[in-house]
């Protein structure tokens, strides 16, 4: 039970005690996995990979230091410019998904998906992450690409709740990075 798969919600589930993830498709519903609860923003897309896990081997509920990891998808930049490339319908499809042709004598249907020049971009998923935890208090750090904290979320986006606490993630004016660690005190 500790991992599940919904076919028909296309999303998958961990539910560990010392994990907890949610992958897929979640659209603007709520959605628990274990020790968490997950609600993306609205101008966010419907689709999230994100994972807690206790970083000193506890049980979340228990754990003074998670690792919370949630990237949004990475495109390359258009070749030449420093913009995204953007991902277009497949030709004749209207489901699929591919990135656009750059040059017009190719003859594949898709751009490679290597090449092109930096940067790379990555989506940014605003969320609100409600953990159930022990804890008194959190502290809620960004981490930057070497793992080093960045200036902690302000009061304002870590807010006390019925067992535990809700996290806005990835918010307007906030560092922004696909991991942060939570550090609780009991």
């Amino acid at each position: 039970g500790a991992i599940r798969y919904d076919p028909a919600a296309r999303l998958f589930l961990i539910q560990a005690p010392k994990a907890a993830g949610v992958f897929g498709f979640l659209g603007k519903n709520k959605v628990t996995a274990g020790a968490i609860d997950l609600e993306l923003a609205p101008e966010t897309g419907e689709f999230v990979t994100l994972m807690v896990t206790a970083v000193d081997d506890k049980p979340i509920a228990k754990s003074k230091r998670l690792l919370v990891s949630v990237p949004g998808k990475v495109l390359r930049s258009r070749a030449g410019t420093e913009e995204p490339l953007k991902l277009v319908n497949y030709p004749g499809t209207t489901d699929w998904w591919t990135l656009p042709k750059e040059d017009p004598n190719q003859e594949k249907p898709s751009a490679p998906s290597a090449g092109g020049s930096g940067p790379l971009w990555m989506e940014r998923m605003e969320s609100t992450l409600t953990l159930r935890t022990a804890a008194k208090a959190i502290t809620v750090y960004p981490l930057d690409g070497a793992g080093a904290r960045l200036k902690p979320l302000a009061a304002a986006e870590v807010q006390k709740a019925p067992g535990g606490f809700h996290i806005h993630l990835q918010g307007d004016g906030q560092e922004l990075s696909p991991w942060f660690e939570i550090v609780s005190r009991r």
